[in-house]
């Protein structure tokens, strides 16, 4: 009976003693896996998001959009954009009349530039052939002939402004030239009531 009971007991030892060991280790072990050692090397990193999150910006004439410019190294789509923005309000608030755009194509930069009145406009760049699946050729004629259709187009204030004007010096001109006539309406005007008043 007492090998029973030593048996019974030997039995229940061997069975609880394997899981306290277990449980021992569960409680040491902590909840997370341990992370994996660090491989010696610079760590990869991760691109930074843009602070201008524009990826392309209207060049815009009299305020309207007649194409989109992408970003270039160093410089962003929308401060390239207001560049080319400036430089085409800069050519319209003169009086002088616009030429056509040209094209003039650097093969061995990979570049064309787009000139009016003998002023660089912008420059078209292998990145906007790119983008636009294009050659720079191409893209660079696209965008002149955008801009020449514009620029042809009358704004409508500066055409009401041209018509006032003309109209006001053929108004001048017309009184220079009929000033004797109305210098002699006025005297004949003045001696007819002058010898008005002397009749009374």
């Amino acid at each position: 009976m007492w090998r029973s009971r030593a048996g019974g007991v030997l039995l229940v030892l061997i069975l609880l003693i394997p899981g306290a060991g277990l449980q021992a280790q569960e409680e040491a072990s902590p909840a997370e896996p341990a992370p994996a050692p660090a491989l010696a090397g610079p760590a990869p990193s991760l691109p930074e998001p843009a602070e201008d999150a524009v990826f392309f910006a209207d060049v815009l004439v009299r305020g309207q959009p007649v194409f989109q410019v992408g970003s270039l190294t160093g410089l962003s789509a929308s401060d390239r954009a207001q560049i080319i923005n400036r430089r085409i309000g800069g050519l319209l608030s003169q009086a002088q009349e616009l030429d056509a755009v040209t094209v003039q194509v650097d093969e061995g930069r990979q570049i064309a530039l787009l000139t009016v009145n003998n002023r660089v406009l912008m420059t078209v760049t292998q990145q906007d052939a790119t983008d636009f699946g294009l050659t720079v050729e191409a893209l660079a004629q696209q965008w002149a002939d955008r801009l020449n259709q514009v620029l042809a187009q009358p704004n409508l204030v500066i055409d009401v402004l041209q018509r006032l004007d003309g109209t006001a010096r053929q108004l001048v001109d017309d009184t220079i030239v009929l000033l004797p006539s109305l210098m002699g309406a006025i005297v004949l005007v003045g001696l007819t009531w002058i010898v008005a008043l002397g009749v009374r």
